[in-house]
């Protein structure tokens, strides 16, 4: 159903992208949930831990603020989950340090919480995720629009004082593109902008072409085994 209208779509590249996908997809109907090449992430397309990154760059950015190192964070237990959270915090609290530029040309930097230790554990071992629970319990209440105690609303409003808040919803990654297809779109490029962009747009149809064909050939090899 979706195919046909790929054809509404305004410029012959996203048309070829997006007839390629879908057709890869109807060819591929057992891979086009997710496809992780490692256990460890093939769960990372899931809420819980799409946010995960947040909260760790959350936790560097109060380091900073409070000029304390992070030793130790402490993450409810979820069975599934433990290896690829485990996974993203070795991936971060690795990497190299600095920044790197996004398309928009807003910087991330991808390193967070370094030296620490990442300890999954449960709500009876720490009062740390019990009183997390309550914060979380309380915030739904509030969004429900249910009335608090005096007590309790004053202890949210130092939370959300104190905290931050991480908008993981469609509308929000949809206001985001908007503003930064929209600034892209007004900014003039110079010839060695559009040469590096040609040779990025190259190399990334290399890569999916690759990618392309060696889940074909693993396909293949586990067909006949």
């Amino acid at each position: 159903m979706l195919l046909p209208r790929a054809e509404y779509l305004p410029d012959a590249r996203s048309r070829k992208i997006v007839k390629d996908a879908f057709e890869w997809a109807l060819e591929n109907p057992e891979a086009i949930q997710i496809y992780s090449r490692t256990p460890t992430f093939k769960y990372a397309h899931l809420p819980n831990i799409a946010v995960f990154p947040q909260v760790l760059g959350g936790i560097e950015r109060k380091s900073r603020e409070w000029r304390r190192n992070v030793i130790e964070i402490v993450h409810d237990q979820q069975s599934q989950f433990g290896p690829t959270l485990k996974g993203w915090h070795d991936l971060t609290s690795n990497a190299k340090p600095g920044s790197i530029t996004l398309l928009g040309g807003e910087k991330v930097e991808v390193r967070s919480v370094a030296g620490s230790k990442l300890v999954i554990s449960d709500a009876e071992s720490s009062a740390g995720i019990q009183l997390i629970d309550v914060i979380l319990w309380l915030f739904k209440r509030l969004s429900d629009g249910d009335a608090l105690p005096e007590n309790c609303l004053d202890f949210m409003n130092y939370v959300i004082r104190m905290g931050g808040m991480y908008d993981l919803s469609l509308e929000n990654i949809s206001r985001y593109l908007s503003e930064t297809l929209t600034r892209l779109e007004d900014v003039p490029l110079s010839e060695e902008q559009l040469k590096k962009a040609q040779e990025l747009l190259e190399f990334d149809e290399e890569r999916r072409q690759e990618k392309m064909l060696m889940y074909y050939e693993q396909k293949l090899k586990a067909t006949k085994t």
